[in-house]
């Protein structure tokens, strides 16, 4: 039995378990960061394939070559010519 005032030494399993919860909360952050510079590099990207011609051939060939997938071509109908 613990004294009153004294306190509990959390267990190896604990101290593991909270260390395992730190890092897959710095993972997350880490995902969410990454998924939000992408997001703002695309639009940045995109307000520039209105206003530079050479930027957006070549952006357009980029896409052409690099995005495959179905579902992901139908979000660029602007950029790329299927068919």
């Amino acid at each position: 039995m613990v004294a009153v005032g004294e306190a509990v030494k959390p267990s190896e399993e604990q101290l593991a378990a909270r260390r395992q919860l730190a890092e897959a909360r710095e993972a997350l952050r880490a995902r969410k960061r990454d998924a939000r510079r992408k997001i703002v590099a695309g639009a940045v990207a995109l307000a520039h394939v209105g206003h530079d011609g050479d930027f957006r051939r070549d952006f357009c060939r980029r896409l052409q070559m690099h995005v495959t997938r179905p579902h992901d071509r139908a979000l660029f109908p602007d950029l790329l010519q299927d068919g």
